[in-house]
């Protein structure tokens, strides 16, 4: 039985190989369909080809946005935001947060070291959490967003959806 399998698998390899060596096709011979097709210089699909270019109505942001949970309840939160309209390097604006002082248990008891209570928020950027007792949860979450919009893709790609709104209105 072994060599009649043998035997089926030449014969399959011959047919494959005489099927192989009978379609094939020759560069430029037409039979893909691109006969008579006019060769684009290497030159002239550099320039046309996509790229990257940020013009004016490149809209870029970075925010940074913080916020203190303790044994579940939200007590404070900040957060940076940096905007540049335009694409401009110099046209940042920047939001500072002020200071915020958390402060769990007694501020004045043995455990709680320094009393941060005299610091005044205006002196200090971000959050200070005293905590003196035990068993609490605390947790702090950040969220870092980057935003880089380009105006012109947006526009262009709100006036599709709405001809394609309109274009389903009129099948109905």
């Amino acid at each position: 039985m072994e060599p009649v399998m043998n035997m089926r698998r030449i014969l399959f390899l011959v047919v494959v190989v005489f099927l192989a060596a009978a379609v094939r096709v020759e560069a430029g011979s037409g039979v893909d369909g691109f006969e008579g097709a006019e060769v684009v210089p290497v030159e002239e699909l550099d320039s046309t080809r996509g790229g990257y270019k940020a013009g004016t109505d490149m809209m870029f942001s970075f925010g940074i946005e913080k916020a203190v949970y303790v044994n579940g309840v939200l007590e404070a939160t900040s957060s940076l935001n940096l905007l540049s309209p335009g694409g401009g390097a110099g046209g940042f604006s920047r939001v500072p947060f002020p200071g915020t002082l958390i402060q769990i248990g007694n501020p004045g008891g043995p455990n709680s070291g320094t009393n941060f209570s005299a610091i005044s928020p205006d002196n200090f950027r971000g959050i200070i959490l005293q905590n003196s007792l035990d068993q609490q949860r605390i947790a702090n979450i950040t969220k870092i967003s980057v935003g880089l919009n380009i105006l012109g893709a947006y526009r262009e790609n709100n006036l599709s959806a709405i001809l394609n709104q309109q274009l389903f209105r009129s099948i109905r």
